[in-house]
């Protein structure tokens, strides 16, 4: 089914002979994390977006009991609320998984879970208890990666606004957000129903749940919405993306008392955009994201070895390969367009030196391995090749992973596919058939195998290239979070702060340093958020 605002996708199981399904149902909202400025726009709002984390807290409690026995027989269901939207997933044996799927729909939609207290009680005190020790529960490296993640991919300003926000909400602001939520126009509908189960059985589903959705959309809103509005879809998840050349130094102390060690997580990001499917992406994004693959996949054992096993600078020493991913609306606010950006990530945690000593470390650790690189037996370069696209390509042994897999590139890239088929559709006159075929043939459901095929195909000297592009310090887009432990602490002079580094460094520090090198600039994490407002920039 592939109508304007409501999606079916659906795959039979050929490989599992299993008597199950599996089951993703998304509802976007763009009510559920923002909420409409003076001018009419949909801005991100904390509020609405912890009382929609407080709402599907409540409902999963209230359910739990109720669904008990259906979990004893074997089926399974989840209901949360993030940047995309409202998600159900249910998985189990085939022949009641539908029932089971639509009695929690149905009770979500009509809020009768509301009529209790006491789940809003228990949701706020387990909230409230964990943003109060999210800092002092957790090590240093930990806080490094909440840093680095705050200044890249966060919306709010933290966990002190949020536990503030938790402590001001009351039980009638959840009931009236989930009133507002469906008095919301701006709404369309994804799903994929996969396994053992038949076209026409997952068409009969989504045609009651779509039934169920448009009955409690039509209650909230009197029967008042208009057909001609253009839906808006909300961008989601954002991951910004720094200019080549630039450097940000986060240096901040650890908020847990106790903690001797401090962390270094070190960054670095690609400046070209990661492959996204081979009809959504050029072969250059299939390069690179190849590349670094196989560099992540090389780096990490020689990393090991010297800085934790010959250096033996902390417990902890890991490289690892990350990709973020970025959606925004195209300039009429109604269609996300992903983008993913790769990037390689080093971690250490330790007591033996203070942070900014530990960055140092990793620096002379960059300029060994490309020397490493550069005499590395070709014997070697192939052994981790056909090690790496080997990984890539073993099959995924569970249905259900399969399922979440597809399931996230719909949600990910679906609307973008639609409106590309769209916008040729109306370029060429064209009518393409509302079957689903347009779209499911369009979605990338398998980057593996051409990941895989690239990968055979390098060589020292790409490998070289995108190694001397990712980390010499002129091309170079790193972030450096440094947390401080009881060992070594921050002090409030820049005197543990290495103020000898390149133009275009900037230093963000908890707390209020000296005026740094003439390179350098020092800022808050507010003030730096504020200053890439605009970053990722859009990709045309």
């Amino acid at each position: 089914i592939d109508e304007e605002d409501w999606k079916l996708f659906h795959r039979l199981d050929d490989r599992y002979a299993l008597p199950k399904s599996s089951l993703h149902l998304l509802i976007r909202n763009m009510s559920l994390h923002n909420i409409k400025n003076d001018s009419g726009e949909w801005a991100y709002d904390s509020r609405s977006s912890l009382l929609s984390m407080l709402l599907a807290s409540m409902f999963n409690e209230a359910m739990a009991q109720e669904t008990y026995d259906a979990s004893l027989a074997g089926s399974h269901w989840s209901l949360s609320i993030n940047s995309s939207g409202i998600k159900l997933t249910c998985f189990g044996f085939s022949d009641r998984l539908p029932d089971l799927a639509l009695k929690v729909l149905g009770d979500f939609l009509s809020g009768n879970f509301l009529k209790d207290e006491k789940f809003y009680t228990s949701t706020k005190d387990r909230a409230i208890r964990g943003l109060r020790t999210y800092f002092e529960s957790r090590r240093a490296d930990s806080h490094a990666m909440y840093y680095r993640n705050a200044l890249l991919s966060s919306k709010d300003q933290g966990v002190k606004e949020d536990l503030d926000i938790v402590l001001g909400s009351t039980f009638e602001d959840v009931v009236k957000h989930h009133r507002t939520i469906f008095e919301d126009e701006d709404r369309s509908v994804q799903c994929l129903f996969s396994g053992n189960v038949s076209s026409r059985e997952a068409k009969e589903f989504f045609s009651s749940a779509k039934s169920s959705i448009q009955t409690a959309y039509e209650m909230k809103t009197l029967g008042l919405s208009n057909e001609d509005t253009v839906t808006s879809i909300n961008p989601g998840r954002i991951e910004r993306q720094l200019p080549q050349g630039e450097e940000i130094q986060l240096h901040f102390s650890s908020q847990n008392t106790q903690e001797e060690n401090g962390a270094v997580l070190c960054t670095y990001q690609s400046s070209i955009p990661s492959f996204k499917g081979e009809k959504l992406s050029n072969p250059l994004a299939l390069h690179s994201s190849s590349a670094i693959r196989l560099l992540s996949h090389i780096m990490r054992e020689p990393l090991f070895n010297s800085l934790r096993t010959k250096q033996q600078l902390g417990y902890i020493v890991s490289s690892s390969y990350e990709i973020g991913v970025c959606s925004q609306s195209n300039e009429n606010g109604q269609v996300p367009l992903t983008t993913p950006v790769d990037f390689i990530s080093i971690n250490v945690l330790s007591q033996k030196m203070a942070p900014p000593d530990i960055v140092d470390r990793i620096d002379d650790f960059i300029q060994d391995f490309r020397k490493y690189l550069e005499e590395m037996p070709e014997s070697e370069i192939c052994d981790h090749v056909d090690s790496l696209s080997t990984k890539l390509l073993k099959p995924i042994q569970k249905l259900h992973s399969e399922a979440s897999l597809q399931y996230l590139r719909i949600a990910r890239y679906g609307p973008e596919v639609h409106h590309r088929s769209k916008h040729r559709s109306d370029l060429s006159g064209d009518y393409i058939q509302a079957d689903g075929s347009s779209d499911a043939d369009n979605i990338p459901w398998n980057t593996t195998h051409a990941l895989a095929s690239t990968i055979r195909g390098m060589r020292r000297e790409d490998i070289l290239k995108t190694y001397d592009r990712l980390t010499n310090p002129s091309t170079r887009s790193r972030v450096v979070s440094c947390v401080y432990g009881k060992k070594f602490p921050l002090k409030k002079s820049t005197g543990s702060i290495n103020t000898s580094l390149k133009v275009g460094t900037t230093i963000v520090t908890s707390k209020t340093p000296s005026p740094p090198h003439h390179s350098t600039s020092s800022m808050s994490l507010f003030s730096l958020l504020q200053r890439y407002s605009l970053y990722p920039k859009k990709i045309k």
